[in-house]
């Protein structure tokens, strides 16, 4: 559900893709989820990066992603990608991470040269407060240890690749909501360190089962919800600087049938709309023998 640990190395390790042919591309080091199994932000930011790596002079318009079977962080993924368009104006491309010669996750991506054209944009609804002034996940953890489960409060002290700051931490934590949520997020890396787009595809994975799930649960965190990622789409707007904070508000229209939907809009710090989202989510109780599952 959230991103938890590494197997090794810095964001910039996490999301860093190797070439091993024109169209063949090997990423060692992954963030980890609370399962124990590959953080979906880490399968977006690393295909968005081999991908990248033959559109090269075009910038990325859409991801489109399916996760197939939970990654195990200690093991290469190998992305190998298939142009399927290479028109005057736009790109596409077919990216399908394996490890151990099964598919994992799969993506159809877009990129576009640079052109004018009409312009128009949805602000935030209201002006967040400054990051500054809201707790980080981590400090929660630490000033909530008699409120909150010892069991999810683990999750919260391994950030690594990212550092968030929720609106309303009572309501996310601690006691079943509406399914909405606003929050900062950044990720930790230093200017230039990685391409802004592959930042923010790693940053849309997070905490988006949680739109579906806040009314269903105390905390998005308990370890008898299973909610993860399905599939995972993101529409990139404008450039956000990757290192810096971006306000993502999500919602979830409905949860039915084992599933669930949300969908999201990042912000940069000037409420530029950066980005859109949108995510469904695999939703229910979690069984005893249930296995890890892929995704967030």
């Amino acid at each position: 559900m959230s991103a938890a640990s590494q197997a090794g190395g810095g964001l910039q390790d996490v999301l860093r893709v190797e070439p091993m042919a024109w169209n063949l591309f090997r990423a060692t080091s992954h963030q980890a989820n609370p399962s124990g199994v590959i953080f979906g932000g880490s399968f977006l930011g690393q295909a968005l990066a081999a991908t990248s790596a033959t559109a090269k002079d075009r910038a990325p318009t859409s991801l489109h992603a399916t996760f197939l079977k939970a990654g195990n962080p200690a093991l290469p993924v190998d992305y190998s990608v298939t142009s399927l368009r290479e028109g005057r104006s736009f790109s596409t491309r077919h990216v399908v991470g394996r490890q151990g010669g099964q598919s994992l996750f799969e993506a159809l991506v877009s990129f576009q040269s640079a052109e004018s054209g009409f312009s128009h944009s949805a602000t935030w609804r209201e002006p967040p407060p400054e990051p500054s002034s809201l707790r980080s996940l981590e400090e929660l953890a630490v000033d909530w240890t008699d409120r909150l489960p010892a069991d999810q409060i683990a999750p919260l002290t391994r950030l690594r690749g990212l550092e968030a700051r929720i609106l309303n931490p009572e309501g996310f934590l601690l006691e079943r909501s509406a399914p909405s949520a606003k929050f900062w997020v950044r990720a930790v890396c230093e200017t230039g360190s990685i391409p802004d787009a592959v930042a923010t595809a790693f940053l849309s994975d997070f905490l988006m089962p949680a739109g579906s799930s806040l009314p269903h649960a105390n905390s998005p965190y308990d370890t008898n919800l299973m909610a993860v990622s399905l599939d995972h789409t993101i529409w990139f707007h404008e450039p956000a600087v990757a290192g810096e904070w971006l306000w993502h508000e999500i919602e979830s229209p409905w949860a039915g049938a084992g599933r669930g939907l949300t969908f999201g809009r990042v912000f940069d710090r000037n409420g530029l709309l950066v980005a859109s989202t949108a995510q469904e989510m695999l939703l229910r109780r979690r069984l005893p023998s249930s296995p890890p599952q892929p995704g967030a």
